[in-house]
Parts: structure tokens; C-alpha cells; sequence
């Protein structure tokens, strides 16, 4: 729907808007959860409670108020994106990538508690910035990479968090821990958007929704497979290395990356003169 509503000069910028009022969202949940479990007695079943009341508010809002958006753009011809080898390449690539970011998704808490605080509080406020900023720069750095281009955003935003990942291991203040996960989420916010919206830039126009089931698909199957690789590096290997193994192939996938868009860039059909509807 997103893409149905957006053009490409404003793609990234509408994905972050989205990101926005979700963060904003996930933030209002997070603070009625922790109060009703401070002061409140089956606070869990009050939770869910809630958490059924405003899901049955939005399936309601979503069926009498939302518009089909599927025909405000033509759909082409279904195999003319069956073939794309482009695509099928960027989905590997975004496979990769998940797997990687998901290595360390399920033992970074672990590593804080052991390495950096044991105290609640102090592991939540490390978050806290992070949480804060993805409230309002989502929608300004989708801007920026609507602007300027998707592609480096999004290589630039993955090879800055790898080299930062490579020295969190170093790093046992917590103060300076703090400074660090700060900006991997800004890197993370910067990259969100430019991300989703890359999807529809390699593929065009053609089939959409199908576009992004495949690409949900393949970041699912790495993000399934990755905390199990993670998993066995930390206990079988080391907590440390797993953060030097996610660094170096954050860092070497870039590399690839960055020839797979200048490749992508000069067989484009505007770089041919070609029409782009007309080229597989």
C-alpha cells in the first residue's frame, strides 16, 4: 500500500513516515505495559486485554475507512518480473543481511547483563536514545535518501554499523557502550527507509505487493536462520566473536553490494536508452 501511495521521489520519506507512527506507537504500548505491570494486579491479562481492544479498533477502522490503493497504479505483466534476475539477486543480498544483523539479535541482552550492566534500569535507558530519535528522524532521513540516493544510504548506513559492531567487544564502559548503540540505531533509522524503499527501485512498477512478499520472505528465512548461527558462535565460540564475525561480514557483504548496484546502474534501460517497460 505504501508503494501504491507513493512515487519515487518521495518513496523513502513516505516509508519513514510509516516508521515514525510505528516506533510511536511500539513507544506508547511500551509505557502503559511497564505501568500497568507496576501498579496493577493481572497486569498481563490487562495487557492483552488492551492489546485486543485497539486491534479490533484498527480491523474496524482498516475495513470502513481504508481505500483499495492497488489501482491507482497499472500492473504489468506478471513475467516480466519473474525474470529479473536483478531482483532475485537484491533478495539474496537481503537475505544475507538479515542473517547477519540477526546474529547477535537474541544474545545482546546477554552480552549487556554479562559484560556491560547487570541492572534493568541502566540496560534500558541504553535503548532510550535510540527509542527517542526513531520517533521524528525516520521521516528526515528518508527525505535525505529520496534526495540524494537510496543505494549509498543504504551502503554507507550497513558499513558504518559493521565497523561500530567491530568494536563493541573493546568497549566495557557504559558510558562509551551507550554512545555506541546510539549511533547504530541512528545508522539502523538512516538505513530503514532507504532499504524499503530500494524494492520497488529495482523492480519497478510491476507487481508490487508480490515484490515485497518475496523480499519479506527472504529477510525472514535469514532472520530465522541467523540467532541460531549466533547462538552457537556465543556458546561454543565466544560472546566477543560473534560481534567480530557480524562486523567483518557486514563490512565484505557492502563490498559486494556496492558492485551489485553499479552493475544494476549501467544495464538500467534509461543508462541503455531502452524503455524500461519494454526491458526485462
Amino acid at each position: 500500500m505504501i508503494s501504491d501511495l507513493s512515487h519515487e521521489q518521495n518513496r523513502s520519506e513516505t516509508f519513514g513516515r510509516v516508521n515514525e507512527s510505528t516506533n510511536k506507537g511500539n513507544l506508547i504500548g511500551v509505557i502503559l505495559g511497564f505501568y500497568m505491570v507496576a501498579f496493577f494486579d493481572g497486569s498481563f491479562r490487562s495487557a492483552f486485554l488492551l492489546y485486543l481492544i485497539t486491534s479490533l479498533i484498527s480491523l474496524y477502522y482498516a475495513i470502513t475507512k481504508l481505500k483499495e490503493t492497488k489501482d491507482l497504479k497499472p500492473y504489468y505483466e506478471e513475467e516480466k518480473t519473474n525474470k529479473n534476475k536483478d531482483f532475485n539477486i537484491f533478495l539474496i543480498l537481503m537475505g544475507l543481511f538479515a542473517l547477519i544483523f540477526s546474529l547477535t539479535g537474541h544474545t545482546y541482552l546477554i552480552y549487556i547483563s554479562d559484560n556491560i550492566t547487570d541492572k534493568f534500569h541502566l540496560i534500558a535507558y541504553l535503548f532510550l536514545p535510540g527509542a527517542i530519535l526513531s520517533l521524528f528522524l525516520p521521516n528526515k532521513f528518508g527525505k535525505i535518501s529520496d534526495r540524494y540516493s537510496r543505494e549509498k544510504i543504504f551502503i554507507i548506513s550497513i558499513l558504518a554499523i559493521g565497523i561500530l559492531y567491530l568494536f563493541i567487544p573493546a568497549v566495557k564502559s557504559y558510558s562509551y557502550f551507550l554512545i555506541i548503540n546510539t549511533i547504530i540505531d541512528i545508522f539502523s533509522i538512516l538505513e530503514g527507509p532507504a532499504e524499503s524503499a530500494l524494492v520497488i527501485d529495482i523492480v519497478g512498477e510491476n507487481q508490487r505487493g508480490k515484490s515485497y512478499g518475496k523480499y519479506k520472505f527472504a529477510v525472514g528465512i535469514g532472520g530465522m536462520l541467523g540467532p541460531l548461527a549466533g547462538g552457537y558462535i556465543y556458546e561454543k565460540i565466544g560472546s566477543e566473536v560473534s560481534f567480530y564475525v557480524k562486523g567483518v561480514l557486514l563490512v565484505i557483504l557492502c563490498v559486494f553490494t556496492a558492485i551489485y548496484f553499479r552493475k544494476l546502474k549501467g544495464n538500467s534501460p534509461q543508462d541503455k536508452g531502452e524503455d524500461p517497460i519494454s526491458t526485462e
